[in-house]
């Protein structure tokens, strides 16, 4: 038998261990509110920053090509790279072209029409034809999604011949056309690439009308980054033009915005964005209009 004290003693040391307490309802759905509240705060942030991050991104791969097209011209007599287009087949690049195919068109050269092209020399890496904010695809023949080639167009007014054939009515523009680069003039305003809609793009050219020209868009610039594109210039630089007028950014948000973009341009050497109207004084259409070798 165990002596009243010693039985006491233990019921003593017993009652003395901590309790161990449970969180109740009320207290969890506090703390899942206060996390809730929390990650409402934090995520627009997070997503901000990934769009900045992606147009930082975006900015450093037009000036990459930028550096390759002025590479392409030291090395090749300061002649401008190819940007031909074969007469009455729209959307295709000429024989001669820096690039070849249709970024609208799956082929089994896809992958190769780009890494063949006459600056991925000096531009290798693959990622930097590609707008990082871009969800972009066509469809191969299997089934799979293939992410667009390239996001980037070089204007029309450099090496091509797209503008000798100009729009019944519309003053001839051909003398304008530069074919090397000591021929661009204030080349820290005349721009090179500029970052094309994914509905737009097919191949190498990126077209706009000249100051004399009709109030169109000719080919439509993208609006990834916050309502804006990025461009690079003849110098070298890069930047951002944010679009401020009526048709650019409306008409990527609400004609021309598929990833899968065969669906909002069913024949891809038909462009639906060609001669999207706009106001004269359209102050979009005015800064591209400002940036090309327009005599």
């Amino acid at each position: 038998m165990v002596p009243r004290r010693e039985r006491d003693d233990a019921v003593k040391v017993r009652s003395a261990a901590p309790v161990r307490r449970a969180f109740t309802l009320i207290e969890l759905l506090v703390v899942i509110a206060i996390i809730a509240v929390l990650a409402g705060m934090l995520l627009p942030a997070l997503g901000r920053a990934k769009a900045q991050a992606q147009k930082t991104v975006c900015l450093g791969n037009t000036r990459q090509l930028a550096i390759a097209y002025l590479q392409y011209a030291g090395d090749h007599d300061d002649r401008l790279p190819d940007n031909s287009t074969p007469a009455g087949q729209p959307g295709l690049a000429g024989p001669d072209a820096w690039v070849q195919g249709n970024v609208q068109t799956w082929t089994p050269f896809y992958a190769s029409n780009l890494s063949g092209n006459a600056l991925h020399t000096y531009a290798p890496a693959d990622g930097v034809w590609r707008c990082p904010a871009s969800k972009a695809f066509v469809t191969a023949a299997d089934g799979r999604r293939v992410p667009h080639n390239r996001s980037y167009s070089v204007s029309a007014w450099l090496n091509c011949n797209s503008l000798t054939n100009s729009i019944k009515g519309a003053p001839p523009i051909a003398a304008s056309l530069v074919g090397k680069l000591s021929g661009v003039r204030a080349p820290s305003r005349v721009f090179v690439w500029a970052e094309e809609n994914a509905v737009s793009i097919d191949n190498g050219a990126f077209g706009i009308r000249g100051p004399d020209e009709f109030a169109w868009f000719w080919h439509l610039p993208a609006s990834r980054h916050g309502r804006s594109a990025t461009f690079a210039s003849a110098d070298g630089h890069a930047e951002a033009r944010t679009w401020t007028g009526p048709t650019v950014a409306r008409q990527n948000e609400t004609e021309f915005n598929a990833d899968d973009t065969r669906t909002q341009r069913p024949n891809p050497e038909a462009n639906p964005t060609l001669a999207v109207p706009t106001p004269p004084q359209d102050p979009d259409r005015v800064w591209l209009m400002e940036r090309v070798p327009y005599d």
